[in-house]
């Protein structure tokens, strides 16, 4: 691995043949096995022109769409039950931002459209205050899925940077983009996109394969499995009796 950041580093230090914007990461793909405890992966690259005081750069970590139900509890009769629910549907499963810089110079309708903060995300409303979508905002960034980082983008001189991208345990598998914008006195002046995949490795992919691939054996062999458990449980406890 450090043999490969040295030399993307070395091949980023050379000229640019006049691109504004050039950006790599130390991985293009994670494996997730049964001991997955999360990982961090290196975003690096260069700028042809050191940023200026108006100037800003954003990474934007998006990962594979879900739809997911929030539930507003209520008494009713002594009880805590749902009274509302609302779905949101086609939402970003992993959604983190790097910045660097304070956007300030950027208008209300660049950041809307590439999504720059979490307040201006496409979810199912647009209003920011909505209790249902700050419901779901905050329980993603309790499980750290969604984020907003000003941080852990470091320039080593004006023109190479660096930016610690973490993923958390909760991650789901698929296909992740890394997409890094370049903005000039609150203008666009270069983004570049690279994929990211995510999947499971080891034995826990091959218990994944087997349990959407064959459902209803899988379903057999959880019950097989649970009785015989139960069983070896309750001939330990006997002998120990005895």
């Amino acid at each position: 691995m450090m043999i490969r950041i040295i030399f993307l580093f070395l091949i980023l230090a050379m000229p640019a043949w006049s691109q504004p914007l050039l950006a790599d990461l130390s991985h293009h793909m994670i494996a997730i096995q049964t001991d997955f405890q999360g990982q961090d992966l290196i975003l690096f690259g260069t700028l042809d022109a050191a940023l200026g005081p108006e100037d800003d750069l954003v990474i934007v970590v998006k990962g594979p769409s879900e739809t997911l139900d929030v539930r507003q509890k209520g008494r009713q009769g002594g009880l805590w039950v749902n009274q509302k629910v609302v779905r949101f549907e086609n939402i970003p499963s992993f959604y983190h931002i790097y910045r660097y810089g304070s956007l300030t110079s950027l208008s209300d309708a660049t950041l809307a459209r590439q999504e720059l903060t979490l307040d201006r995300m496409k979810l199912n409303t647009k209003d920011p205050k909505n209790p249902f979508r700050l419901a779901l905002i905050n329980s993603k960034k309790a499980w750290g899925l969604y984020k907003e980082d000003t941080t852990s983008i470091v320039f080593r001189g004006p023109h190479l940077f660096r930016a610690d991208v973490d993923f958390p345990v909760r991650v789901k598998t698929g296909q992740y983009s890394v997409t890094v914008y370049l903005f000039k006195k609150g203008e666009i002046i270069a983004a570049q996109t690279t994929p990211l995949m995510i999947s499971k490795d080891g034995i826990g992919a091959d218990i994944f394969f087997f349990a959407h691939t064959h459902a209803f054996w899988y379903g057999v062999l959880a019950i097989v499995l649970a009785l015989f458990s139960g069983w070896m449980a309750f001939v330990i406890m006997r002998k120990r009796s005895l």
